[in-house]
């Protein structure tokens, strides 16, 4: 039985089906009362990528703690069958009984894989109660883009993402960043594109596109997910990314959504966070901000020592 109408992105088929794109094996398992999508893969970084690992972001899902323990019982076949050192799970659903996991073996990890928290904002039927719920900021950029000679565009080829790799690529050295290569994207919308799962809007100024970023879809829970996002200097002087999310919003409601998922937004008391700016940003628009249970580890090999030693060493590398 699969529960994927009730599961986050990363547990979706459509998601399941870009990581097939990317040539990642992926392994689609469901019970009774359970069910994941897990990735065999090699860590990231310097260090990481001497290691194997079984990675189900953001589940596995499980309605208790029997079936829990069915579905990290099969995690870890399948771990031990592709000789991973070891698992990472995101439970995305309410824990019964954390002890649970550390009882199977698993170690909390002091840093999370994926956003701990992140705000779900409702696209009502009425969009002006949707503003409503956004800063005097975001509501005044609104009305005043079409003045400020702004205007937007959504697409889903791949054909149409050279300016926002361009963006993503000046975005990353304006701030120091890691992004995923050119590659990435376009293998997201070569996937997701053809059935509008996917999609790559952009904030034009003077007909000039200044500002993108990429949406993804699911249609099961009629939720669009703000993934990824960039732009050019000349955007920040008419604050390009706050309509072009508006405009985002507001055409994921056209096509049908409800809701409106932020993915990720850093802890509000954690002001030195490297994610607190864009979160201040994000949780200008309102919504609902939702906690999940952090990222949990099984070792499964000696190896899983030297890695913990590793991250120690290096805490700035990806883990």
């Amino acid at each position: 039985m699969a529960y994927k109408n009730i599961c986050n992105l990363l547990q979706s088929n459509v998601w399941a089906d870009f990581n097939k794109a990317l040539n990642k094996p992926v392994f689609e398992q469901s019970g009774n009362g359970w069910q994941f999508n897990a990735i065999a893969e090699s860590g990231h970084g310097k260090v990481g990528k001497f290691f194997k690992r079984l990675y189900a972001p953001y589940g596995p899902y499980a309605i208790n703690d029997i079936a829990l323990t069915e579905a990290l019982n099969k995690l870890e076949q399948i771990a031990k069958n592709n000789k991973a050192d070891y698992i990472r799970i995101d439970p995305a659903t309410p824990l019964q009984n954390s002890q649970l996991l550390l009882n199977m073996g698993y170690i909390k990890t002091t840093r999370n894989a994926q956003p701990s928290k992140t705000l779900i904002i409702t696209l009502s039927d009425n969009f002006d109660d949707v503003l409503k719920n956004m800063s005097k900021t975001n509501q005044y950029l609104w009305r005043k883009a079409p003045a400020n000679n702004l205007s937007f565009e959504q697409f889903y080829k791949s054909d149409e993402l050279k300016p926002f790799i361009d963006m993503v690529s000046s975005t990353a050295k304006r701030n120091n960043a890691i992004f995923h290569n050119g590659n990435y994207y376009k293998t997201l919308l070569d996937t997701m594109g053809p059935q509008k799962n996917a999609c790559v809007i952009y904030a034009y100024l003077n007909n000039k596109p200044v500002a993108g970023a990429i949406f993804v879809d699911d249609i099961n829970t009629k939720t669009r997910y703000y993934m990824y996002a960039g732009a050019f200097d000349e955007a920040r002087k008419v604050s390009a990314a706050s309509p072009l999310l508006v405009y985002a919003m507001q055409q994921a409601k056209q096509q049908g959504l409800t809701s409106f998922d932020m993915f990720g937004v850093a802890p509000k008391d954690e002001t030195n966070h490297k994610w607190a700016g864009f979160s201040k940003f994000k949780r200008s628009f309102g919504g609902t901000e939702v906690t999940y249970n952090g990222t949990y580890e099984k070792p499964l090999s000696k190896k899983y020592k030297l890695l913990q030693l590793a991250r120690k060493i290096y805490r700035k590398l990806p883990i």
